[in-house]
């Protein structure tokens, strides 16, 4: 029988789809977490699995927004509708501390989470948050989902920061990218994603170093985290050469999330007692 976990997943903007090979697993074998915390893309990611839907579902819906190389003028014109709607997706912010907004993501993409509380989830979950004021954490497991995976998912300079009750709340991956911390009390083990990656560019372009330096900062916090709260597993695929917007590089992201699974596979399934 496959043992009680946690699972922790991080944040990485387009990265953090790397996370959806790992839920397709964990589909395969028929387990769920008993409790999920995410950051950044990991909180949105970790809200549809904690409210139902599937690995594939999930990966199916951002699918239909690639064109691969390969694919004739009759599938590319099927896709191109969906395509003409990512104008609607992402859109320039009107209010102040942001450049674009994220509203459409979630009414084009996952509008499933739109009317939901932290209660109507299939598995318990918490959204990672950073207070803009204090510096402070900010755990949300309570109350409407939305604003909560929104705030976690506030990038500095790119979404504007969102408030909730008092606090004006910002990116989760801030302060705490991979919140193995807040599984650590799910009484089973932990399995923590993280698909934040060294930069690895020669010749880096000034936004490349940029989130190549955002990137080391990040990956030191999450290593003293670990230190303190291990996980029993890291799944660790290897997203060397993307950066958090990079869209055109979501199959590659895919792609890499389950090469990732097929080499670890084994290892997770003996941890999980599989």
């Amino acid at each position: 029988m496959a043992v009680k976990f946690g699972l922790a997943l991080g944040g990485g903007g387009v990265k953090g789809l790397a996370h959806i090979a790992l839920l397709k697993q964990l589909d395969e074998w028929k387990i769920k977490p008993t409790l999920i915390a995410g950051s950044s893309m990991g909180a949105i990611l970790g809200a549809l699995y904690a409210h139902g839907l599937t690995g594939k579902e999930i990966e199916d819906r951002v699918r239909m927004h690639i064109i691969g190389p390969n694919e004739g003028v009759k599938e590319t014109f099927r896709k191109s509708k969906h395509l003409l709607k990512w104008a609607r997706v992402f859109s320039w912010e009107k209010s102040r501390g942001g450049l674009i907004t994220a509203d459409g993501l979630f009414e084009h993409l996952f509008s499933e989470i739109i009317n939901l509380d932290f209660n109507d989830l299939d598995i318990a979950f918490k959204a990672i948050a950073t207070d803009y004021h204090t510096g402070q954490e900010v755990v949300l497991r309570s109350g409407e989902l939305l604003p909560a995976v929104r705030a976690s998912m506030a990038v500095p300079g790119v979404f504007a920061p969102v408030k909730i009750n008092t606090r004006l709340l910002i990116d989760g991956g801030v302060i705490n990218n991979l919140p193995c911390d807040q599984v650590a009390g799910c009484g089973g083990k932990i399995i923590a994603s993280d698909v934040i990656s060294l930069p690895t560019f020669r010749s880096p372009s000034t936004l490349q170093v940029m989130s190549g330096a955002l990137n080391i900062m990040i990956a030191d916090r999450t290593r003293r985290l670990m230190q303190e709260f291990p996980p029993d597993f890291i799944f660790k695929p290897n997203t060397e050469g993307v950066d958090a917007f990079d869209f055109h590089k979501i199959a590659d992201v895919l792609v890499q999330g389950q090469a990732a699974v097929d080499i670890s596979r084994d290892s997770l399934a003996r941890v999980l007692k599989i």
